[in-house]
């Protein structure tokens, strides 16, 4: 019994010495720094360190990242406690202290970005067998937690801070070298005690940033508490930015103010949070403000939170221009998050005042730039009992007059737009739209009127019609919009109305259908001539990404139209060029009709020219014979049909052209491609007699000519003179 005993006992005390050794060791500082610096990135470098289990020292540490970015400490002591950490969770530091901090980031011209490797080989992209065995298929990351969550947890942390002090200071340097002193300080840090850490961040370059942004300040002020148990119980954060110039004129001035309440058990919470900002010049920080002056921004926001449901209390916003209010918004009543509530009357109201087209130009976007009157309007967010939100303009919106210009070029000049918007979301979250007295007019009046509404349910189909529903029906000037700077030379019409009436519905059997209506239309060529057109279409998805269509085009009278024509086919938009299968079937079609259609299509041109003056002769003429000029190389244009690639159909009863011969029994079938236009098996009546044949255009712009035109056709007892002939009287 006694060796047994002595046997432990020598166990024991052998277990001791190597636990006294391997303290030894460890905490030796050689040791120490050979092991941080084996993790450290390569370039790295380690002045001295020395841990222990109630003391840190580290002196000139220099951490190079392989991206160019560096880290650098002169000095770092502190004392701490890892048995706290290890038995209490607890942070314990006495005095930490960090002299000689920078922090380098990577310079723009240095950054480093990790080569693609090439992947021009077939082996490239191949993976060994071995490879796909070996790979496991990445679970998704967890869905992070709600907000309310979040201001729970920070109310029931796991660990404690007990620090008696903070004392750090160092500097930043940018990508652009513009370097940035700043400091950490607080007292003492315990739980149930009220602490406080103060911060700042001052600019310290010698030369101006961009925008003569010179002198630059932030200070930082957080109180908080912690609870015994771990957590915070309340968190309060103030900050005051400045900026200025050389000259000491202010850039910008920002207050902001962030308080937090929590109780985690009881699962409450209470949150505030204020901003007051201005900026004299904006556009020295956002380039696209650069037309705004004196911008003063104001928000103030609040919110409680008790269980799962967060609830807005306050949310209102001012924005201000050289001390004018531009726009504001206002919650009108609490707003409740994460529970079920019925709004009843208004909830949000946002107004503009007099809104300059400089604020809206930088978000058009597409070099799209508006400029004119500016714009009013008080946007209104109600509620309704049936649990529905809606969202329209007190009053309808009558803005204008109004000019927009594209890259510079004009596109709608001096025009007023009148509308009264709706838009509502109801209990099955279906979006209704109602755009109703829609009205664009310019100085001589409207030239289109009309309204658009519908609705738009969620749906996960591919479909371009799923859950749509629309009405659109409008009222088009012809003449009056060819007077806009965007249409300006586009047609020839001197006069005619357009009606365009629009349904879509995925139900029905065709969901999108239109018709469109042209009265009165006179031409600048014919002014003396007006004529009725009538279009109606229908559109459907037949699979596969291709659409089947339907179209009816009649000219004259609904009773006895003078020409008809029937289109049915399908077509590919997706797909370039664009595939097609179409059928035209006409009982009648007048030339005449055709004539003033394409007539009023046709680009107007300038009427005017001007002959240039030669200059008068300076010198002796020479007596060389002038050269030849070089002939310029004409530039070959693609066909017009170059887009196209597919097959039609043609059949025609009664072609009554303008010298009131008729043909009759027309046929044919056509192949359009960029590379060929042919018409074959061409067959028609005229009288008694017959004509056949082909006809066909290549194109190919490699050649010359790029262009072969060929035919074949065939007369049988005809006269070739009626086609020459005009209608007697």
């Amino acid at each position: 019994m006694k060796t047994l005993v002595r046997l432990l006992l020598a166990l024991f005390l052998l277990l001791v010495l190597l636990l006294a050794a391997a303290y030894f060791t460890i905490t030796r500082p050689g040791v120490q720094k050979k092991f941080i610096k084996s993790q450290l990135p390569a370039g790295s470098t380690l002045g001295y360190v020395h841990i222990t289990t109630s003391r840190l020292v580290l002196r000139d540490l220099d951490v190079r990242s392989p991206d160019g970015s560096r880290l650098q400490i002169g000095r770092m002591e502190s004392g701490f406690s890892p048995l706290a950490a290890f038995f209490d969770q607890t942070v314990r530091l006495r005095g930490l202290e960090v002299e000689g901090l920078l922090v380098r980031m990577p310079a723009a011209t240095e950054a480093v970005s990790r080569p693609v490797p090439p992947r021009d080989t077939e082996a490239d992209t191949q993976v060994s067998p071995v490879d796909r065995k070996s790979e496991v298929p990445l679970e998704p990351a967890p869905a992070s937690g709600a907000p309310i969550d979040v201001l729970y947890a920070l109310g029931q942390l796991d660990w404690l801070l007990d620090i008696d002090s903070i004392n750090l200071g160092g500097a930043i340097i940018d990508a652009h070298k513009n370097r940035y002193a700043f400091d950490l300080v607080s007292g003492p840090i315990a739980p149930g005690l009220e602490s406080e850490l103060r911060a700042s961040l001052r600019l310290e370059s010698q030369e101006a940033l961009q925008g003569g942004l010179k002198d630059f300040s932030s200070e930082a002020r957080l109180e908080f508490k912690q609870n015994t148990r771990g957590g915070f119980e309340y968190l309060q954060l103030v900050s005051d930015t400045s900026g200025s110039d050389a000259s000491g004129a202010r850039l910008l001035t920002a207050s902001k103010k962030l308080s937090l309440e929590v109780d985690a058990f009881a699962e409450r919470a209470k949150l505030s949070f204020s901003i007051q900002a201005d900026l004299p010049e904006p556009g020295i920080f956002v380039p696209e403000l650069v037309a705004m002056r004196a911008l003063s921004l104001s928000a103030d926001f609040s919110a409680t939170a008790r269980g799962s449901v967060l609830t807005l209390n306050r949310a209102d916003l001012d924005l201000a221009s050289e001390d004018q209010l531009m726009a504001s918004v206002k919650l009108e009543q609490a707003l409740t998050l994460g529970a079920q509530q019925q709004f009843t009357g208004r909830l949000m109201t946002a107004k503009l005042h007099d809104l300059p087209m400089v604020w809206i130009n930088p978000w058009l976007g597409n070099g799209l730039e508006l400029s004119g009157a500016p714009l009013s309007a008080q946007v209104l967010l109600l509620g309704e009992s049936d649990g529905s939100l809606e969202v329209q303009i007190q009053q309808a919106l009558d803005w204008g007059p109004w000019s927009l210009r594209q890259d510079g070029d004009l596109l709608l000049n001096t025009v007023t737009l009148k509308v009264a918007p709706r838009i509502r979301v109801d209990s099955e979250q279906t979006l209704h739209f109602d755009l109703s007295g829609l009205e664009l007019a310019d100085r001589y009046g409207p030239f289109i009127r009309g309204e658009v509404s519908g609705s738009k349910q969620a749906s996960d189909s591919d479909s371009i019609f799923a859950g749509l529903q629309t009405t659109a029906n409008l009222q088009i000037g012809l003449a009056e919009l060819l007077q806009q700077p965007a249409l300006v030379g586009k047609a020839s019409i001197l006069a005619g109305q357009l009606r365009l009436n629009l349904q879509i519905d995925e139900a029905a059997g065709y969901p999108a259908r239109l018709q469109a209506t042209i009265s009165g239309l006179r031409t600048r060529s014919q002014p003396g001539a007006q004529q009725d057109y009538r279009l109606s279409a229908q559109l459907k998805e037949s699979g596969g990404g291709a659409y089947s269509l339907g179209a009816n085009f009649q000219v004259g009278s609904e009773s006895r139209p003078s020409t008809s024509v029937q289109l049915a086919g399908q077509v590919h938009p997706e797909k370039q060029p664009l595939p097609f299968k179409l059928d035209l079937v006409s009982s009648g079609i007048l030339q005449r009709d055709l004539e003033q259609l394409l007539a009023a299509l046709e680009p107007t041109t300038p009427t005017t020219s001007t002959v240039a003056t030669p200059p008068a002769p300076t010198s002796r003429p020479s007596t060389q014979p002038p050269s030849a000029p070089r002939p310029s190389p004409v530039p070959v244009v693609a066909p017009a049909w170059a887009g196209l690639d597919g097959e039609a159909s043609l059949k025609v009863d009664r072609f009554t052209l303008t010298s009131g011969q008729v043909i009759e029994r027309i046929s044919a079938q056509a192949r359009i491609s960029e590379a060929l236009l042919e018409l074959r098996q061409i067959e028609a009546a005229l009288h008694e007699g017959r004509i056949s044949g082909t006809a066909r255009v290549d194109y190919q712009a490699a050649h010359a000519p790029a262009y072969t035109v060929a035919s074949k056709l065939n007369f049988r007892n005809v006269n070739p003179v009626v086609f020459s002939q005009k209608r007697s009287g």
